[in-house]
């Protein structure tokens, strides 16, 4: 049976603890879950000034996070086949003359993708994507996680929706008969 969607922004993030910087500041930690949804730009300063830490000392490095289905773009880090791109986070330079991010943007194929030529500009990471529909990104700076979901939790995929709808009208028409 189909679920009903959600009403509001299902995307997120979780703060963790801070952490002591050693000279009276805090090291901001988070998690965040990206959907497929209309609620980009994504604000990270409350997570990334949790507690009163610093903003340019908790800001993240700005730049695109690119995840496709092709493994020469992956092990070569080049972006040459844009039509196996599937998710693109793109922590965009909004702070600090251009040098820090304190926001993201979710590109997906039903959206568009960022030029080329803009993410060369800003650099860029290209992961391989998961078949799953579930990408994580995680700096290794054990402070935050990423992940870019393709579906909204609650939305059932296409092949569901076709089942009830061909359930229900299977029900419409044996009732018609019975009349």
């Amino acid at each position: 049976m189909a679920q009903a969607v959600f009403a509001g922004t299902v995307s997120n993030c979780v703060s963790r603890p801070n952490v002591s910087d050693g000279s009276g500041g805090y090291i901001t930690g988070f998690d965040c879950n990206f959907y497929h949804e209309a609620v980009y730009p994504f604000n990270l300063n409350s997570f990334i000034t949790n507690g009163g830490a610093s903003l340019p000392e908790n800001a993240l490095s700005p730049g695109y996070v690119v995840w496709t289905t092709d493994s020469l773009d992956v092990t070569n880090q080049t972006l040459n086949d844009t039509g196996a791109f599937k998710d693109v986070l793109d922590f965009d330079a909004n702070i600090m003359l251009g040098t820090g991010s304190s926001q993201v943007y979710v590109y997906w194929s039903a959206i568009g993708f960022p030029a080329v030529a803009t993410m060369d500009t800003a650099g860029y990471l290209v992961k391989l994507y998961n078949p799953s529909g579930v990408e994580l990104f995680d700096p290794l700076d054990n402070e935050h996680t990423f992940t870019v979901n393709d579906n909204l939790p609650g939305v059932p995929e296409p092949s569901t929706l076709l089942l009830v709808f061909a359930g229900g009208l299977g029900t419409l028409i044996v009732r018609r008969r019975r009349c």
